[in-house]
């Protein structure tokens, strides 16, 4: 099967990373490469992956990974229109991954099957009501039969600059999805949902085990909490699988990529085995344990680490509904707080907080009364009916690098 994949990149300091390079050597025994940049790199970086490359377009157009697929594609159609014929499957990939192990097994199987598009991971939007299925664009392949359609040239040449990421996901990475499946196109997903959670359910007791020794060895986690946490880290009901602890059992089936996010002790906090990392996910391989450390110190992210585990019963809030110097409510965790909340059986108020799409959402539960924060959108609740929404106008910056 003869295969092109189109390489999106970006690095804050216009580099390309020893991780990209592994990367894009792996990915070479595959498929030809045309790596395309969101920078404007120089000789000495292009030079590091000249011979790994078909093409290299260096440039920057600020329209995130999908700007980049829609250059990429628009220089096979015009450059090498022979081998945009040739081609059975073109690859849609970006460098938001550090790679973890060979992706051989995942390219022989898939050979054998017989789908119009597939790819690593998928999950269900929470920006709307409907909660559309897609896969994730991150590591994407489409066969012949969707990527010389015209809908999909019409969707990829149409690709156009947005206010935020979130845009990017919901008109792009999820709209691909919901486009092919309404033009009957059959997708797969590698290690889907539906396959993962299978995985727990035959191996539950086994993994049940294995996870409470990790928490019980590498942490002060008591057995009760730990036995409490581990009931949710088994509910497969839950969101995002690939930035939660349940990547563990993504692992254990050898997913290939470990998600720059997941490292970052900014996001999904939460999640426990994430902090462990580099003894649970990516163990014995030290190589990509520097690389990782030496790229975050780079670019100034914070990694996870074992400190970062421990029951908070004790919240630090800070919620600002008008600006940042004169905020309504201020609860402070300090030796005499304005308001101490304790996680009890039966707390005064009763606070959730959770995430979706790499946000925080928080929940504040008084009585019959209700208050839930999403990035810019604060929700109000009376016995748990929305009464009224407000929205922020200003976006959030939102950091390409991750």
């Amino acid at each position: 099967m003869k295969r092109l994949a189109i390489f999106a990149h970006f690095d804050k300091d216009e580099i390309i990373d020893d991780y990209v390079i592994d990367y894009i050597k792996e990915l070479k025994k595959y498929c030809e490469i045309i790596f395309v940049s969101d920078n404007n790199l120089g000789d000495y970086e292009l030079k590091k992956i000249k011979e790994y490359c078909l093409d290299i377009i260096s440039c920057k157009h600020g329209e995130y990974d999908f700007g980049s697929y829609k250059r990429g594609f628009e220089l096979i159609q015009k450059k090498y229109p022979s081998k945009f014929d040739e081609i059975d499957e073109l690859l849609l990939v970006n460098d938001s991954c550090y790679l973890v192990r060979s992706l051989e097994k995942i390219f022989f199987d898939m050979e054998k099957v017989n789908v119009d598009y597939w790819g690593l991971t998928d999950d269900y939007d929470h920006f709307e009501e409907d909660y559309k299925y897609y896969i994730g664009s991150y590591f994407i392949s489409l066969r012949k039969s969707v990527f010389t359609s015209n809908i999909f040239k019409s969707f990829i040449l149409g690709v156009e600059k947005c206010q935020n990421h979130d845009q990017i996901v919901l008109k792009y990475e999820i709209g691909l999805s919901y486009l092919l499946n309404k033009n009957n196109k059959k997708g797969l997903c590698y290690f889907s949902r539906e396959n993962i959670a299978t995985y727990m359910a035959k191996n539950h007791i086994t993994l049940y085990l294995e996870i409470r020794k990790i928490l019980t060895q590498s942490t002060s986690l008591s057995q009760r909490y730990i036995n409490t946490y581990l009931q949710k880290i088994f509910n497969i009901t839950t969101i995002n699988y690939l930035h939660s602890d349940k990547l563990y059992f993504l692992f254990k089936q050898d997913f290939p990529l470990l998600k720059r996010r997941v490292v970052n002790k900014n996001f999904f906090e939460e999640n426990h085995l994430l902090s462990l990392w580099k003894d649970v996910i990516i163990s014995k391989n030290t190589k990509l344990i520097n690389q990782i450390k030496d790229n975050c110190t780079r670019i100034g992210v914070d990694l996870k680490n074992k400190s970062d585990i421990k029951k908070k019963n004790h919240y630090q809030i800070c919620l600002t509904l008008f600006n940042e110097k004169f905020p309504l409510i201020k609860i402070r965790n300090e030796k005499f707080p304005l308001i101490k909340i304790r996680n009890e059986k039966f707390p005064l108020i009763k606070i959730i907080k959770y995430y979706k799409n790499d946000a925080t959402v928080k929940s504040f539960r008084f009585f019959i009364f209700g208050l839930k924060i999403y990035k810019q959108k604060f929700s109000f609740y009376i016995f748990g009916i929305r009464v009224f929404k407000v929205f922020r106008s200003k976006f959030n910056t939102y950091n390409k690098n991750g």
